[in-house]
């Protein structure tokens, strides 16, 4: 089997952790991409003298597999450093790591096809007015046949320490492309007779589309629609659904979060890009034949309404 064949057919922490050169005799059978995996590190940390700041090192470590060319990489690389609400209070820039950082003794032949693998660390301080609750990579794009593994650190003490805390307080959270760390839970406002609402999914992207209805497996229906934010890296934040009083349209509140997440869009010709979401919903009865999407700022003021018919 095709090592592309073997990784699209895995998911999660068993796709993460298939690496290395295929187990067979040389040369390699079938095509082999190019791999790439990351993890953050945290080397140490300390608060001042008033607990007000905290300052540290922390390093990427980035594996290349695979490679007969210029490998893969990872564009305008940062160290993110979130609060335990999930703000973003830091960014530590480290800029692009391509395969050419990896210095020739950090490079080896693999054992099949004339491919090479080598690894580079990228080491910086920080020095953020909050506890770093999450360390995660920021990026602006990852371009790689296969990622590999992912990792990113988040704080496993139950409490915010009050004064020395040691990096091994930190564990090692597995993360893929999807946003890291996960979005403190929101509690939308659901109407009666919908039994169910979420945020399925959200995205960038740099040109406004339609508003939708579409299929999702949560729920009995998905409505999907892009929404303008002041800040591209923002969040969609779904909050609340119901029904007008004839029962026949569905009124669904999106809102613009101040959460920042990578990567970090970039539009042609300077445009700004926009928010991307699908909001599933289920309902006790017979579903709507229309949806109005409610499209809202950060601070709950109303920024434009559609009518989306089924």
């Amino acid at each position: 089997m095709k090592r592309r064949d073997v990784l699209a057919g895995l998911t999660g922490s068993a796709a993460l952790s298939l690496s290395g050169c295929i187990t067979t005799p040389e040369p390699c059978v079938g095509e082999t991409w190019t791999g790439l995996g990351y993890a953050v590190r945290l080397g140490d940390i300390a608060s001042d003298a008033d607990g007000n700041r905290w300052s540290g090192t922390c390093a990427l470590d980035v594996d290349f597999s695979y490679v007969s060319g210029d490998g893969p990489d990872i564009t305008n690389a940062g160290i993110a450093l979130y609060a335990q609400n999930g703000t973003r209070v830091g960014l530590v820039r480290i800029g692009d790591v391509t395969w050419a950082d990896v210095s020739d003794e950090d490079r080896r032949e693999m054992s099949c096809g004339g491919y090479q693998r080598g690894s580079t660390t990228v080491r910086r301080d920080f020095d953020v007015d909050e506890f770093p609750y999450y360390l995660g990579l920021w990026y602006e794009q990852i371009r790689t046949g296969a990622l590999e593994h992912a990792s990113g650190l988040t704080y496993s003490d139950g409490s915010l320490p009050q004064g020395t805390v040691s990096p091994s307080s930190w564990d090692s959270t597995l993360v893929s492309r999807d946003p890291f760390p996960p979005l403190p839970e929101s509690d939308p406002k659901l109407g009666t007779a919908i039994s169910a609402g979420k945020l399925v999914t959200y995205y960038r992207i740099c040109e406004r589309e339609e508003p939708s209805v579409v299929t999702t497996a949560c729920c009995d229906v998905g409505v999907r629609g892009t929404l303008p934010t002041p800040n591209p890296n923002y969040v969609a934040e779904f909050r609340g659904a119901r029904l007008t009083r004839d029962g026949t349209t569905a009124v669904v509140r999106v809102a613009v979060r101040e959460f920042q997440r990578p990567p970090e869009t970039t539009c042609d010709d300077g445009e700004t890009a926009v928010l991307g979401y699908t909001v599933g919903l289920s309902f006790d009865g017979e579903r709507p034949t229309s949806f109005e999407l409610v499209h809202l700022s950060a601070d709950g003021t109303e920024v434009e309404r559609f009518e989306v018919q089924q």
